[in-house]
């Protein structure tokens, strides 16, 4: 009889997760975007035995070559391409010709009787470069380490329908080990409220509502879980990310999980566990491009200045006249209210890196104080 009932048991376990499992995933954007970026670069080839026409194919190549490479230095640093120089190489610029969407030539012209020059403009691929070419890791270092921070939260559903929170901690803790598994290094300050999400990049919250009244019938059969000493338990889970500086959603994903165990805690537990691994994959990809957008993208911060009026025209004097050196392409006043001025800044660098330009070439008779910096915003105190 025993047997008999491990037996049941087991085929209802699987087959409700077979019947009930369902994964549901939304974002902003269902198609993978692609980042094109305009390349202009000369190939040279020799002429051998009078062969122009086969000097001028080779001289193409070459230019073609030149342009992905100059796209993968678009998205990585120099120390990158050290420590990877055989996969850029040997992997990423090898299959040139696949990363070039397409390609014009401006100019070919034979200079000497040996040498002849062809000028491209290719549109190359840098989504498909970065795919191939970026681990978590060096996407991170190229996005300027943005903090991640995880918040999770678990409820549980009485029999009238009242949510009260839960606190398993399985949560958390399970979307804690897949992110670091998936080299993502998690923020966390012991010495600030959790809470203050000026110190994160980027938010990933997630809630887990439990429902742990589920009683279903066994197929085929009149009883119920409980009356085989089983119990069910059906969890909705919500992940959602953020980038926390304009609200920016990277990801809202949800799923629901149903699980039975001889116990209504495991049986909780292990719904969580099942639903949170099903959105793993969805969350780290949706993270991944995240980041490679943010990495070879032209951003946009915010600079928040404290001053008064006069203090602050010297400072946007000094950023618009000194664009070129600081890495500003666009300034923009966005309000100024009480002696705070906040400006759009469109950069060609990292608000890290425009910071330290700002400070080596300070503003003439003028003391700044740096009160925060992060990846997509700058506060400044004039004095």
């Amino acid at each position: 009889m025993c047997f008999a009932i491990r037996m049941l048991c087991s085929f209802v376990w699987v087959y409700l997760l077979l019947m009930f499992a369902a994964v549901r995933s939304f974002s902003d954007d269902d198609e993978r975007g692609t980042v094109i970026k305009s390349i202009r670069t000369i190939g040279i080839a020799a002429v051998v035995d009078g062969d122009v026409s086969s000097a001028f194919e080779r001289a193409k190549k070459s230019a073609l070559r030149e342009a992905v490479e100059a796209g993968v230095g678009v998205l990585v640093s120099n120390k990158t391409r050290v420590l990877n120089h055989t996969i850029i190489e040997d992997d990423v610029i090898t299959r040139s010709l696949g990363y070039v969407r397409e390609y014009k030539v401006i100019d070919r012209q034979q200079i000497d009787k040996n040498t002849y020059e062809v000028t491209i403009e290719a549109a190359v691929d840098l989504e498909n470069i970065a795919t191939d070419l970026y681990s978590v890791h060096l996407m991170l270092e190229e996005a300027d380490n943005p903090r991640i921070q995880c918040r999770a939260i678990e409820y549980s559903l009485d029999q009238s329908g009242e949510r009260t929170i839960e606190n398993l901690g399985i949560l958390e803790l399970e979307l804690s080990k897949i992110l670091t598994q998936s080299g993502f290094g998690l923020y966390k300050d012991v010495t600030t409220p959790i809470m203050n999400n000026q110190l994160v990049d980027i938010l990933i919250k997630a809630t887990a509502t439990i429902d742990p009244s589920s009683d279903t019938h066994v197929p085929y059969g009149q009883q119920t879980l409980s009356q085989l000493g089983m119990f069910g338990a059906v969890a909705d889970i919500q992940v959602s990310a953020v980038w926390t500086g304009n609200g920016k959603k990277i990801v809202q994903l949800a799923t629901i999980a149903r699980e039975i165990d001889t116990t209504k805690h495991i049986a909780a537990c292990k719904s969580v566990l099942t639903g949170i691994n099903e959105l793993a994959a969805p969350l780290v990809e949706g993270l991944a491009k995240a980041l490679r957008e943010r990495a070879f993208e032209d951003r946009s911060i915010l600079m928040i200045v404290q001053g008064n009026y006069d203090q602050q025209q010297r400072l946007e004097q000094l950023l618009k006249s000194e664009n070129s050196k600081l890495g500003i392409w666009k300034l923009v006043p966005r309000s100024l209210d009480r002696g705070v001025a906040v400006y759009d800044a469109m950069i060609k660098t990292s608000a890290f890196q425009l910071m330290r330009a700002i400070s080596k070439n300070g503003v003439p008779g003028l003391t700044m104080e740096v009160l925060a910096v992060s990846t997509d915003r700058i506060k400044l105190k004039l004095n």
